[in-house]
């Protein structure tokens, strides 16, 4: 091979050798805006949201996860509509009149029912004092009654998808009631319900799916209903980022998160300043978090159940953001 030959050569492996990196560069750009989205953040950076701790901070509480997750690498944030004003929803359900003050919550009464919103956290009560009669209406009917209910009150969208979470049954014997059994004496349906938002579940700042709580009676009247007056209507949205599988375990390993409820239906001690609890997570879902107080808009985050590594009981139910740090302040 002469000289020349050899130059040629080289000349064209150069020209072989740029390309091939020229691929390998876009293929590693594609990957990484493809693994790294940034999404549309149409709403510009988002106030983080806050997670009431219910462990005390003296408690030395370490975790670990152990739960399979697959969660999209963007989601939607929503721009809140509100809070429902109260005198208007009061009108739909019957009350015309000027509500009392009592305390710091607004109260209107009639003849058969009384409805009652606290100032600061619009959390609503409606009771009715009507005194129950004969068995008209199934479990099904009773339901809708329900469900009808919250949406003549005028605060969750027509789209929105309710949720029958589970119902529960009731007898009042005058000033008292007891939840008995299905098979037993009742005059009350009970019912949970929640809401989905493109198929992902709203909680409330203990973790809990149960928004309302209504209950019917079985002479087909609405007996009882509670729950927040904030708009569930959900409509103008941006998508953000969220963090990779890897980033959240660390964080959970390095107490990032927030303990919300301990389960009420187990005997949970109560922890002196001197413990050290172990938790281990063992159940992660992404949901969209609706506090009680006031928001802009609504963000996804990460719903954690885990147990006590030294009891089969002992439930704890967490909190934590799920959208990447730099898009939230």
């Amino acid at each position: 091979m002469s000289l020349n030959e050899f130059v040629n050569l080289i000349r064209k492996s150069s020209g072989y050798i740029g390309l091939f990196l020229i691929v390998v560069v876009v293929i590693i750009t594609i990957y990484r805006f493809i693994d790294n989205p940034a999404g549309e953040q149409g709403f510009g950076n988002l106030k983080s949201p806050e997670f009431k701790n219910v462990i005390a901070k003296t408690i030395d509480l370490s975790a670990e996860p152990n739960f399979s997750l697959k969660h999209p690498r963007l989601l939607k944030v929503y721009r809140s509509p509100g809070v429902a004003s109260s005198k208007e929803v009061a009108s739909r359900i019957g009350f015309l009149d000027t509500p009392q003050t009592i305390g710091e919550s607004f109260m209107w009464s009639n003849q058969l029912a009384n409805f009652k919103v606290a100032k600061k956290t619009t959390n609503f009560t409606y009771f009715n004092t009507k005194i129950i009669s004969a068995r008209t209406v199934v479990e099904e009917q009773a339901e809708d009654i329900a469900t009808d209910f919250l949406r003549k009150m005028g605060v969750i969208d027509k789209n929105l998808k309710l949720e029958n979470i589970g119902v529960t049954y009731v007898t009042i014997k005058g000033p008292e009631f007891e939840i008995v059994d299905k098979t037993k004496e009742y005059n009350i349906f009970s019912f949970n319900f929640g809401a989905r938002v493109e198929n992902i579940s709203l909680v409330s700042n203990q973790g809990s799916k149960v928004l309302y709580n209504v209950w019917v009676s079985v002479d087909g009247n609405t007996y009882k209903a509670t729950g927040n007056l904030q708009n569930l209507a959900f409509i103008e949205s941006s998508t953000y980022p969220t963090e990779k599988l890897s980033n959240l375990g660390k964080e959970i390993n390095q107490n990032k998160f927030a303990i919300v409820n301990l389960t009420t239906d187990i005997n949970v001690p109560r922890y002196s300043s001197n413990n050290n609890v172990s938790v281990v997570f063992e159940k992660a879902e992404v949901v969209y978090y609706l506090p009680a107080e006031k928001i802009d808009f609504l963000q996804p985050i990460l719903l954690l159940e885990g147990r006590q590594k030294s009891s089969t009981n002992n439930l704890f139910f967490a909190l934590k953001t799920v959208l990447k740090s730099e898009v939230l302040d």
